[in-house]
C-alpha cells in the first residue's frame, strides 16, 4: 500500500482505496479528486485535499499510466 501523507494510517488506507479503485477501473484524476473532496468533508480526514496528498495521488496514478 502506498502512503499519501494523511495524518493517520486509516486516512492513508481510505485514500489508497480510492486510488486503487481508480487504477482498476481506469478512472482519471478528476474522479479521484471528487472522492477526496467527499472524504475531506469528514472531520477526521479533512486533510484529504492537501497538496501533499494530491501530489502522492498523482504519483500513484502516473505509475499506472493514468496521468497525461
Amino acid at each position: 500500500m502506498a502512503t499519501y501523507a494523511m495524518e493517520t494510517q486509516s486516512g492513508d488506507i481510505l485514500v489508497d482505496g480510492i486510488v486503487q479503485t481508480a487504477i482498476k477501473n481506469k478512472f482519471d484524476y478528476d474522479w479521484v479528486v471528487s472522492k477526496l473532496m467527499i472524504l475531506s468533508d469528514v472531520p477526521e480526514f479533512d486533510g484529504a485535499m492537501d497538496t501533499m496528498v494530491r501530489e502522492a495521488v498523482v504519483y500513484e496514478l502516473d505509475k499506472h499510466g493514468l496521468v497525461n
